[in-house]
């Protein structure tokens, strides 16, 4: 039984074999070559974070497993990752299914100065997820690391993060093509001078997002839009709040609003090249701004399943710019949330 107890920080710069190991709240492990951890405990985890984990190992090392080990995260537990280690020993030896990783820990990928910093996307499951550097700008644009793949996507049961925490930008390339976009069960959150994007590198343009938490918050570039590729869906339960305070950019292919309680933006405009869908909900702007609605498709189904009457949930309340075609007849559901 290996305990990393509170305040103390352990760096394993050797390969090592061990099992029941436990890393207490303020306890930090740190990994600069491989850990391997056996199946020493039949009726739990090997290897427990509830403090931070920290890997900085490269292609060939990082965490394994071995003979069935597992691991588990904390609640409050944090995994930082800053170089090509592989996740998908994290993914595939977690105690009870990576799908049940708590959506209050924290995931950091995080740029120190290594070349890559590998990442994992389908099927994945994240707590919060961070995406950083504490060494100047870098992009997530290498193919091991920017977000791909074809057959499954991930889950964020917290909150995306990208460029908005430690002093370093980012850009982050979201290339995964599966149907379903990536789903995100918390807010997002965007840093100046920082990036996410779904342009192809090679793998096509990433599907998109759907998110449910009631704050997206812009202060950088949200550009999913790629080639007429690229879908945000906002379907929370509550309200959700499309923002900036930094003049951040909002650019999207395509929109669909599922979200009874709405969604408003605020101080940020919603540039939309293809198409607003209304599956449910009301999109608001704010009167005394001059923020709107901007629709550059000029095709007259580039609104749909939107009517003007307030009985259907399903309109703009507020500043619709779009762009029009000579001789089309257009409809524009624009209303006013009360009733008619």
């Amino acid at each position: 039984y290996i305990s990393i107890e509170n305040g103390h920080t352990i760096t394993l710069p050797i390969n090592l074999s061990a099992d029941q190991i436990i890393v207490q709240a303020s306890g930090v492990l740190v990994l600069d070559e491989k850990l391997t951890v056996p199946n020493g405990n039949t009726i739990a985890q090997d290897l427990e974070v509830i403090g931070t984990l920290i890997d900085n190992g490269d292609a060939t090392n990082g965490l394994n497993f071995s003979n069935g080990g597992t691991w588990l995260l904390g609640n409050q537990g944090t995994i930082i990752k800053t170089w090509s280690s592989s996740v998908l020993p994290y993914k595939e030896n977690y105690e009870g299914g990576i799908a049940t990783i708590p959506n209050t820990a924290s995931w950091y990928y995080r740029y120190v100065g290594n070349d890559n910093v590998v990442t994992l996307t389908e099927n994945m499951y994240y707590p919060n997820l961070y995406f950083e550097s504490s060494n100047g700008f870098h992009a997530w644009d290498a193919t091991n690391e920017f977000l791909n793949g074809t057959i499954g996507t991930a889950t964020i049961k917290g909150n995306l993060h990208v460029g908005n925490s430690n002093n370093g930008t980012v850009e982050v390339y979201h290339n995964n093509t599966f149907a379903s976009p990536i789903l995100v069960i918390g807010n997002v959150y965007v840093g100046g001078n920082s990036t996410l994007r779904n342009t192809s590198l090679g793998g096509g343009s990433g599907t998109g997002f759907e998110i449910k938490g009631s704050e997206i918050l812009i202060d950088g570039l949200y550009q999913i839009d790629e080639n007429t590729v690229g879908t945000t869906i906002l379907s929370g339960s509550n309200l959700q709040l499309v923002k900036s305070t930094n003049n951040g950019v909002f650019n999207a292919a395509h929109v669909q609003l599922n979200n009874a309680n709405g969604a408003r933006i605020d101080a940020i405009d919603m540039n939309i090249s293809q198409t607003l869908t209304f599956i449910d909900g009301i999109l608001h702007t704010i009167s005394t701004q001059t923020n709107k609605i901007n629709l550059t498709n000029n095709a007259v189904n580039a609104i749909i399943d939107g009517a003007a009457q307030s009985a259907t949930n399903r309109y703009i309340d507020g500043k619709l710019q779009w762009l029009l075609a000579e001789g089309n007849a257009y409809t524009f559901p624009i209303g006013a949330n009360k009733a008619t």
